[in-house]
């Protein structure tokens, strides 16, 4: 039987592995943990979760950010959702760091890296007299370079020292592009060694937070859009008040229309407001239906399927906004965000405020959807039962 795919909130994530005995979070992770066990589910995790749960920290937190490296690797196995901008209709998890995008999981292709080894060896070789003239021209075929790397193992501390980029240092220095290019791995091998080692939870910590000092695509970033969006969910608030406004004016004029006592000038009047009733309206439906413009959205628009199902949600959140039924907040937004992953799981949890809008809105997909942490199991138990009967 095909495992389910349960997309969890970051929250829960987090309340999990911090929970003592006996709460709810520890009780459903136990849970958890048995269906995994049983291999009728697996716990994926994908780009958004990744950044949410590993921030950076002060040096006196980083073991705190190792140890929730291992909890993610620990619960989910190493599977993964596609990067966003990777989903593709009938996308799936899959076992290996493909929550990264698919653009840098091709940098660090053994085959790619050997090239690279190649030119830089042959650059260092030539700048720093490592070799004579014979070497050198050796150094232009495959044959001969392997020759030259065998006698010279020493070349590749020497490229790995004058390398820019910390990760491709590290795996140069992990020997796997050496052992490939003298033949004594194949290439399958060499990669599946180069992301265990160099593209883990924790690894890809120690590169983006540690070395690079990057900022945080749901954190810092998260911020930004939501202040790029302020002004436009504002526009769209004031123009559905102004429309509710006019709306109990013309309902107070239809009162006295009915009895009578409505002049002329009040049924000019009602007919005004009708009028800009309905250009309010108007405004309030072609703002929410247009599509959402920031940076980081904008590059979901490469994934056809995600961008279907993100807009027609994206335009819940913002009716949902407007009615003043909840609050913008960066949580909102990043639930927002996370559901670019709804079409893809068979269970999906967020937090009530959002699940509530998805419910009331009627979005496709809705019905995976879990409100609460402790329902998780039962709900699961519900899948499993309605997938062996099917």
């Amino acid at each position: 039987m095909k495992q389910l795919v349960v997309y969890l909130d970051t929250s829960d994530l987090i309340a999990m592995r911090l929970a003592q005995p006996g709460e709810i979070p520890a009780t459903v992770f136990r849970r958890l943990m048995e269906f995994k066990a049983d291999r009728v589910a697996i716990f994926p995790i994908s780009f958004f979760q990744y950044f949410e749960y590993m921030q950076a920290a002060d040096p006196k937190f980083v073991d705190d950010r190792y140890q929730r490296a291992k909890f993610l690797s620990d619960f989910s196995e190493g599977w993964s959702f596609p990067y966003y901008e990777d989903l593709l209709d009938g996308s799936s998890p899959r076992q290996g760091p493909y929550w990264i995008p698919q653009a840098a999981l091709d940098i660090f292709d053994v085959e790619r890296l050997a090239h690279d080894l190649r030119t830089r060896a042959f650059t260092l070789v030539t700048e720093h007299n490592l070799g004579n003239r014979r070497d050198r021209r050796k150094l232009a075929s495959l044959s001969g370079f392997r020759e030259f790397l065998k006698k010279n193992p020493s070349t590749m501390r020497h490229v790995q020292r004058e390398h820019a980029d910390k990760l491709c240092s590290d795996v140069i220095a992990s020997d796997v592009v050496r052992k490939y290019i003298l033949g004594e791995i194949d290439r399958g091998t060499a990669n599946e060694i180069i992301r265990a080692q160099s593209l883990g939870f924790a690894a890809v910590y120690h590169w983006f937070f540690e070395h690079g000092r990057n900022e945080n695509p749901m954190t810092d970033r998260l911020r930004e859009l939501k202040q790029s969006w302020d002004g436009r969910f504002e526009e769209l608030r004031l123009a559905m008040a102004r429309a509710r406004d006019i709306a109990q004016e013309v309902t107070t004029l239809e009162k006295s229309v009915r009895s009578g006592s409505a002049g002329r000038l009040q049924n000019e009047r009602r007919r005004e407001l009708l009028i800009e009733f309905k250009r309010q309206k108007a405004i309030a439906k072609n703002f929410a239906s247009r599509p959402l413009r920031s940076p980081l959205v904008d590059t979901l628009r490469k994934a056809p399927t995600a961008s279907e199902h993100f807009q027609v949600i994206a335009v819940e959140v913002l009716n949902a906004i407007a009615c003043e039924r909840v609050q913008f907040t960066s949580s909102l937004l990043g639930d927002l965000l996370h559901s670019v992953y709804l079409p893809f799981c068979d269970l999906w949890r967020g937090d009530r405020s959002f699940t509530h809008i998805l419910f009331a809105g009627k979005v496709p997909n809705s019905h995976k959807v879990v409100s609460r942490l402790q329902d998780l199991p039962i709900e699961i138990e519900k899948a499993l039962v309605r997938n062996a009967a099917s």
